[in-house]
């Protein structure tokens, strides 16, 4: 395959950018070698240990207990309803701009946690 690059000539002898000199005056295009090549830089390969999660979160639904809700999503999970609310009151009155509700999983409802 042949590179050609088109180069208006400036004058008998004058220097083209790529640092030869025109063989006229009205030598329009020179044409490069098929011989060049172009080296491809190498894909990165990740490590499978290095990518993947040491911890991965529970894709099932929670069956008992009670969750912690923080905008929509569960950061953890308790056996009874009054530590359950009791780590979201702290958590928002260190935070009162979340949204903080408590989950019961037997009876599928959320009840929001009021600010201190």
């Amino acid at each position: 395959m042949a590179f050609a690059l088109i180069i208006p000539p400036r004058g008998r002898d004058s220097l083209d950018p790529l640092g030869g000199t025109f063989a006229s005056a009205g030598s329009w295009c020179r044409v490069f070698p098929d011989n060049r090549s172009f080296h491809m830089r190498e894909k990165r390969r990740m490590a499978a240990a290095a990518s993947a999660r040491s911890t991965k979160a529970s894709t099932e639904p929670m069956t008992s207990g009670f969750a912690l809700m923080v905008d929509g999503h569960i950061k953890a999970s308790f056996e009874s309803k009054d530590s359950a609310f009791e780590a979201g009151r702290e958590l928002k009155a260190r935070f009162p701009h979340l949204q903080v509700k408590i989950f019961d999983a037997e009876t599928k409802r959320s009840e929001a946690v009021a600010g201190a």
